[in-house]
């Protein structure tokens, strides 16, 4: 399995179309979260980003949002 780095590309900087495809279903499914939770949108982009780059997955994410 090839190792991500930032920017979404591996390795030999081929770039991960799936790791960027969740990247986006992620940010849509956190902004209706937030938005769900009467909370600001544009914070869940920040949070999005930040777990991305701990490359969490989307259940974590919105567990983590539901917490605080």
């Amino acid at each position: 399995m090839a190792k991500r780095l930032v920017g979404g590309r591996d390795v030999r900087g081929r770039v991960l179309r799936r790791h960027r495809k969740l990247r986006r279903q992620g940010c849509g499914a956190l902004r209706m979260v937030m938005r769900l939770l009467g909370r600001n949108e544009h914070i869940a982009v920040g949070l999005e980003a930040k777990a991305r780059q701990m490359h969490a997955n989307e259940q974590t994410i919105i567990l983590n949002l539901l917490m605080h």
